[in-house]
């Protein structure tokens, strides 16, 4: 098959991408991404939705985009939509399959809208009842929220993020840590403090100057730590897919100390990108009905940590054998009594496993469009 996509997020599709390639798929995308840069690209020109525009994204706009490319893109036999899973509804007037994977909250950009995101949702009820549209994610949580809001099930195929290449060595005496809080601390060179890399979209810390793109670590240089500690901000991040791929021993809190960080430091980074709400500095709440469940309560503790439950680094059969801590205490004790080559040897084995399942799934999805 033929796919086409058009793209604000440059990991996901790449991950995808390059597991329908394996199938004998061919995906053409427009990345119209900021971070375009990480695989050495600059944002692609398009016309009428664009990194300048998409927020604005409603009717007229899907008007436009379909009178500019109904021709350029009707030679494609279905469309793949991930960040972000509503301009699935840029196409519906190709009536083509349109795949749509969420990855994180589908709203976007309608959080603080409540009448473009009820119709959203009208259009991913109407769309998945006809067949048009069919709803994925890649992870638990991201399914559970569509479901939530939508009433229509999403079916989970997690990411492998093979694209890498990496490979776990720990040859660097150091961890790191790639957490928005930074509320913690641990004995000097247990940290590579010299080379803290910030969290991003893509975990590949490179530096942008004009005209130039110059390389900063790169995954390998993740892989050569030790390990990566990781105090979450979100449910799911594609970081996490990278480094379980690559073997690197992953350390977390528990549940339990999770949800104390939270109540104590929401506002400091802990989970704190949950939700749009409090990313896009609205208070908690959505916008649309919801129940006492409502996931965009943000300042609910018990509610964030009821639908925490599904995130990726408590999976236990998407991401097993991550190490987790129940205080920062017992984090310093872990990292120096946890056997890190047999935990990596682990993960690596378990990737097996992972890839014959997402591969098989996506082998699927497809052959019903055929």
């Amino acid at each position: 098959m033929n796919l086409f996509n058009l793209d604000l997020h440059v990991a996901v599709i790449a991950d995808i991408r390059r597991i329908l390639e394996g199938l004998g798929h061919r995906v053409t995308s427009w990345g119209i991404s900021g971070h375009e840069w990480v695989f050495g690209r600059q944002p692609a020109r398009v016309d009428v939705v664009n990194q300048a525009t998409w927020r604005g994204l409603d009717r007229r706009m899907c008007d436009a985009f379909y009178a500019r490319y109904a021709r350029e893109l009707d030679g494609y036999d279905a469309f793949v939509v991930t960040h972000t899973p509503s301009f699935a509804m840029l196409y519906e007037r190709w009536k083509k399959p349109i795949i749509v994977v969420a990855s994180t909250r589908y709203e976007c950009p309608f959080t603080g809208a409540r009448a473009r995101w009820e119709e959203l949702n009208d259009f991913f009820r109407r769309r998945i009842d006809d067949g048009l549209v069919i709803p994925l994610a890649n992870n638990q949580y991201d399914a559970a929220y569509a479901e939530y809001f939508t009433g229509r099930p999403w079916r989970v195929i997690p990411s492998l993020c093979e694209y890498t290449g990496a490979r776990y060595t720990g040859a660097v005496p150091r961890f790191l840590h790639t957490s928005l809080f930074k509320g913690f601390d641990l004995p000097p060179g247990v940290i590579d403090r010299d080379r803290a890399f910030a969290p991003s979209l893509l975990s590949r810390a490179l530096r942008r100057i004009p005209g130039v793109l110059r390389r900063g670590p790169s995954w390998q240089d993740f892989a050569d730590h030790r390990g990566v500690i990781h105090v979450p901000y979100n449910a799911s991040v594609m970081q996490l897919f990278e480094l379980y791929s690559a073997g690197v021993p992953l350390f977390v809190p528990t549940f339990r100390f999770l949800g104390a960080l939270h109540r104590r430091h929401h506002r400091e980074g802990v989970l704190s990108q949950l939700s749009y709400n409090q990313v896009e500095g609205l208070p908690p709440g959505s916008a649309i009905p919801a129940d006492g469940r409502d996931p965009n309560n943000y300042a609910d503790t018990d509610i964030v940590m009821e639908w925490t439950r599904l995130a990726d680094f408590y999976d236990p059969e998407n991401m097993p054998h991550l190490v987790q801590f129940d205080s920062f205490e017992h984090l310093r004790e872990l990292l120096v009594t946890t056997p890190l080559e047999t935990v990596s040897a682990r993960m690596l084995a378990h990737g097996a496993t992972r890839r014959a399942a997402a591969t098989s799934a996506w082998r699927e999805t497809l052959e019903r469009l055929r």
